[in-house]
């Protein structure tokens, strides 16, 4: 999943780049990245459905680790909010909501930090601005 994760940001970099260009805008890196960290993701959350289920089930107990970054709770806010919906408007059971989510749901943005999508990009940023 993290592979495809790093692919899909990197497409969605390219695409801010390109789209930047065209438009004649001089952007940053920085600027780029950050636009297509918050850029819809239509590849959905990059969770696989075991990991999911438990954390579903934490968050609806109310019993979210404490650790975890207001970011990644965003995450699973969104991703709970939609799973409840799927469940609530088909009737099916909650295992089958996550992978109805997982597979299909679009994410509103891409949950990793300004510094994991910079490392993750870093080769090919060098490379756009050559």
């Amino acid at each position: 999943m993290t592979a495809f994760r790093n692919a899909s940001l990197r497409s969605a970099l390219r695409r801010e780049y390109e789209a930047a260009r065209r438009a004649g805008r001089d952007a940053t890196d920085a600027e780029l990245l950050r636009r297509a960290i918050h850029s819809p993701v239509s590849q959905g959350y990059f969770i696989g459905v075991d990991h999911a289920i438990d954390m579903i089930r934490l968050h609806r107990g109310g019993r979210m680790p404490g650790h975890m970054s207001a970011m990644r709770r965003q995450m699973w806010d969104e991703i709970a909010a939609k799973v409840e919906d799927r469940r609530v408007s088909t009737g099916c059971n909650t295992t089958e909501a996550i992978a109805h989510v997982l597979s299909s749901a679009t994410a509103s943005r891409f949950f990793v930090s300004d510094t994991c999508a910079r490392s993750i990009t870093l080769a090919q940023r060098k490379e756009m601005r050559g």
